[in-house]
């Protein structure tokens, strides 16, 4: 009974019918978004614009420094998506999670978006308050000029650039007298400063996995940050598949690519460098060949190996083992250190790995002389130009910045720090962001991201180009237009002079490197192929310098802990920290979103008394975090992981206002060369403001079968495979099942390939206008992704332990028990197959999330709203989902509409791959598959049949679900 809206006294009977009815016609009213908001059209638009369809624009994403080539998707005028580029020969058509979400830095609410003035006042009380007020840029450049017209210490900080920007800013400083230095945390100048000591070759070599039948990495994360990770992903995921391929990784703390080698070897840290000294020690006396320099030899033999291995916690009988394996095949190659070496003199890790793949003979065959990029980082410098900042104190300096350096800089060269006792005369910063050194700045002049400019960067032997895919969206400018305009006028006899702006320049460098074809042609391809000059492997006279590996000695004091530096695919070094997408994503180890965490192994713990998910603050005499406690049992005794680059809560930064005390890089302070120094630290459990949230419960299967590991011999036959307890009871369907005449949509997905690098969910979070819900919310378990990487340990016959990456969206299961309780249809099993969601008939009643076995289905607890720029994101194609509504992965039915359409405008079916889910499109590992499955021909259906194929939990629910795995594997040598 019902009490019906009127007087008090009247009562009406309604029916369940009536009941139901009712509340399905409010749900129209109720899920839309009540605001009112107006939407300009173009006035006219362009000729080749075609209402509704995108455009595409081929260039580059400058994230970081592989320049992997890609498409950028627009709709009437404005980014929406970033996609690989299929034709690029690099990266293949993949990305990372860092590009996936290149366009929220693009739209990022905190973007500069004109010249800004620094504006110093008093309150009512006298305290000093400090705001900037916008300026025109003929103004602030008139300001910055004179200031370096009349002043003689000229200085420079700066980010690593692109080539186009490198070539503008060497000629700049050259011309006007700079002191400058270039440095990111993230860079790899030990490994060029080891190809110029040993070959001569000042550029940073690359690899070509496909040319290795056994991979050795010394804690390198070449499926995660090293490098060129979609690169490498792409060429090791193929290996994986086509080929017979070993892959060892020796590291203290297991990263996402030691969770994919068939052999993890755990070591003390800070002693990679002795397992490879004594690696190369036995492949020299293996090989019986005096193939390396006599110094070098002498130096050698000097070293006694059992001493270095012992020092590393492992047996011998491992590294001989090891060398045996790479003398044995035909092909290898042997990768240097991660940011987990950031303690190791690197330079000499960096070394032995090049003479290892010198000794054999792996040089011009999987490692390519001079192929990658050049790197300019180089903390010595950096330590002199603030030298001389403290020195000058502020009379008549003039200090120009580009990039986060407040952000990573020790706390015994804090930048922000000195600012305050040492105020320059002069602090201009170049930024796109309002980030943390922004506060320290007289003048800030705002940036264009990438997606807004012309630009090139040269890649093994291609120039890849950067062009505008939208006008600019604020008051901002190139950062090479800045300095083109300050030298005209204060050195107009440069050779740069001549130029009004860094697209002039652009042209002539892209149009001297153009052999054939046109610039428009080589605009619509991303790259230009120029013949790459093969480096003959020439051995310079150089030492090892042996005689630094005692500092692992001290290092390695067994009643002491270890503080560790390690990355996340998440944060990086910090330069995507206001962007919501990757600071709800989990990261893939440690599980944790939205905050910082420290990693400890069970027995570490237990020893400190502490538990998975309890508070900590850790302080050095440089700074303190407070962090989340996570328990891995893959990381060395005595150790604590502490992730650096998370952000560390900036007042400037909208979405990274909301973690506090985070910066991991606050705990370390930098020898000259910018190695990691060692230091003592304090570590106690507090109580906290901070929730800690992980996204899954347990890693534990308990008992049951929800992933494969099949262990192969190096026959490729299957070993005795692990004895799950299995249900056994009849099957029985809910409902009969429904006929699909032409298309099953299904999807496979193969877990020997998937590295856990969440590339797949970022792109689902930019293609389905998923809204990010926050750090309260997500600790209270309500995150709205609708894929999410889970993770799961898996015990091997012999006692190890392998982790395992399952990709998990809505299954579109076919006995679907989420279907018959819906009591509005809100949701129902169409006739191709997939388990399709009608939002305004939803109620929220969420009956369908309480029957999915497979939790993925999320609920809109709130009216989640996007920020006024990341609105220029949101996909056109997807509704946006209001408060009260349930969601969930419709395999971007979106993209299969499209499809269709245009495949029926040809008077056809679509081909087989001729559509792609965005997970699968984003994918650099080529892990996923989508397709029809009434097509046996199809990819997924040969996919599905595969002997390493099974559905998830199937056989205890009997779901009949539409996605199929394939068990991940392991070479057991």
């Amino acid at each position: 009974m019902l009490v019906g809206i009127g007087k008090k006294s009247e009562k009406k009977v309604v029916s369940r019918r009536e009941f139901l009815v009712g509340l399905g016609c409010a749900s129209i009213v109720g899920c839309a978004d009540s605001r009112i908001e107006n939407i300009y059209p173009h006035f006219k638009d362009p000729e080749y614009a075609i209402p509704g369809n995108s455009v595409y624009y081929a260039s580059t994403c400058l994230e970081c420094s592989a320049r992997c080539g890609i498409l950028v998707e627009t709709k009437e005028g404005r980014v929406i998506k970033v996609e690989g580029n299929p034709l690029d020969p690099i990266s293949k058509g993949g990305t990372c999670a860092l590009g996936q979400s290149s366009v929220q830095g693009l739209y990022d609410p905190n973007r500069v978006r004109e010249p800004l003035e620094r504006v110093e006042t008093t309150d009512e009380i006298g305290n000093p308050i400090v705001t900037f007020k916008p300026i025109g840029f003929n103004d602030a450049l008139s300001k910055i000029a004179t200031a370096l017209k009349n002043s003689k210490n000229r200085l420079f900080l700066c980010s690593e650039l692109d080539d186009l920007h490198q070539k503008i800013y060497d000629q700049f400083c050259k011309d006007l007298g700079f002191i400058e230095a270039q440095y990111e945390p993230f860079n790899h100048s030990d490994l060029q400063k080891a190809s110029l000591d040993i070959f001569g070759v000042n550029r940073a070599p690359t690899y070509d996995l496909t040319q290795a039948q056994v991979i050795v990495s010394f804690g390198a994360e070449f499926l995660e940050y090293w490098l060129n990770p979609v690169k490498f992903t792409k060429q090791w995921a193929y290996m994986r598949k086509n080929k017979l391929c070993y892959h060892f990784q020796i590291e203290p703390r297991q990263t996402l690519t030691g969770s994919k080698a068939d052999k993890w070897i755990k070591i003390k840290p800070n002693t990679e460098h002795l397992v490879a000294l004594a690696l190369l020690k036995f492949i020299v006396k293996l090989k019986d060949e005096r193939t390396l320099p006599d110094n070098v030899l002498s130096e050698l033999n000097s070293i006694d190996e059992d001493e270095l291995i012992s020092e590393s916690g492992i047996e011998r009988g491992v590294v001989t083992d090891l060398a045996a394996t790479l003398l044995s095949s035909k092909s290898s190659v042997v990768l240097g250190g991660g940011l987990q070496a950031k303690f190791l003199p690197k330079v000499l890790l960096e070394r032995t790995c090049l003479l290892i793949n010198y000794c054999l003979g792996n040089i011009g065959k999987s490692v390519i002389l001079g192929g990658g990029p050049a790197f300019r980082s180089n903390y010595g410098k950096v330590q002199d130009v603030l030298l001389r900042v403290k020195n000058l104190k502020g009379e008549g300096a003039v200090l120009l910045v580009k990039g986060n350096y407040a952000h990573f800089l020790p706390a015994s060269n804090s930048i922000s720090e000195l600012n305050k006792l040492v105020k320059p005369g002069l602090v201009v910063v170049f930024a796109d962001v309002l980030d943390k050194t922004c506060e320290i700045a007289d003048i800030i002049l705002p940036l264009n991201h990438f997606l807004e400019s012309f630009s090139f960067s040269l890649k093994e032997n291609i120039v890849s180009l950067n062009q505008p895919a939208m006008l600019n969206l604020f008051k901002t400018r190139p950062f090479g237009d800045y300095l083109l305009a300050l030298i005209s006028v204060l050195s107009p006899s440069s050779v740069l002079a001549k130029y009004k702006a860094s697209d002039e320049f652009w042209k002539d460098e892209v149009t001297g490197y153009l052999k054939t074809g046109s610039l428009s042609d080589a605009l619509e391809r991303g790259y230009v192929i120029f013949p790459n000059k093969v480096q003959r492997p020439l051995l310079q006279n150089f030492k090892i310098e042996l005689k630094n590996t005692i500092r692992a000695v001290n290092l390695n004091d067994n009643k002491k802990l270890t503080l560790l530096p390690i990355g996340s695919i998440k944060s990086w070094d910090g330069r995507c920290q206001n962007r919501s997408w990757l600071l709800e994503l989990h990261d893939p180890v440690s599980l944790v979103c939205w905050d910082t965490w420290i990693e400890l192994s069970p027995r570490t713990a237990k020893k400190l008394k502490l538990k998975n998910k309890d508070i900590v603050l850790v302080s050095t005499k440089f700074g303190e975090i407070e962090a989340q406690v996570v328990v891995n049992t893959l990381i060395q005794d005595g150790v604590l992981g502490v992730p650096v680059g998370i952000s560390d809560g900036s007042k400037s930064l909208s979405f990274a206002k909301l973690v506090k005390k985070a910066n991991g890089f606050l705990l370390f302070d930098y020898e000259n060369t910018g190695e990691f120094k060692n230091t003592s630290f304090k570590i106690k459990k507090v109580v906290s403001y901070k929730k800690a949230y992980q996204s899954q419960v347990t890693r534990s299967e308990h008992g049951r079968r929800i992933v494969d590991v099949k262990e192969l011999s190096p026959t490729l036959e299957q070993l005795k495979p692990f004895d799950y307890h299995e249900h056994h009871h009849e099957k029985v369907d809910l409902y009969k099942q429904r006929e699909h005449p032409i298309f099953k949509w299904g999807m496979a997905v193969d877990l020997s390939v998937c590295t856990g690098c969440s590339a797949c969910v970022v792109a689902c979070y930019a293609e389905n206008n998923i809204p990010v819900v926050g750090p309260r919310i997500s600790a209270q378990g309500r995150r709205m992704p609708w894929i999410s990487i889970h993770t799961y340990d898996k015990p091997l016959s012999d006692g190890s332990v392998r982790r395992v990456w399952l990709p998990l969206m809505c299954q579109q299961c076919n006995n679907a028990p989420c279907e018959p309780v819906c009591p509005v249809y809100a949701t129902y099993h169409n006739e191709e197959g997939l388990n399709a969601m009608i939002y305004n008939r939803c109620v929220g009643t969420r009956y369908c999330a309480n029957n999915c076995v497979y939790k993925v289905r999320r609920f809109n607890w709130f009216e989640y709203d996007f920020p006024d720029t990341l609105k220029l994101q949101l996909n056109p194609d997807v509704t946006k989902r209001g408060v009260g509504v349930m969601e969930k992965c419709n395999f971007c039915i979106q993209r299969i509409n499209e499809g269709k359409f245009r495949a029926k405008k040809e008077g056809r079916l679509p081909r087989d791959g001729e559509i792609q889910t965005a997970c699968q499109q984003a994918c650099p590992a080529d892990a996923i598959v989508f397709g029809n499955l009434n097509d046996p021909g199809s990819k997924v259906s040969e996919v599905s049949r595969s002997e390493r194929a099974w559905k998830l939990i199937d056989e205890y629910v009997n779901t009949k679900p539409s996605v199929t795995y394939l068990a991940d594997y392991v070479f057991k040598i």
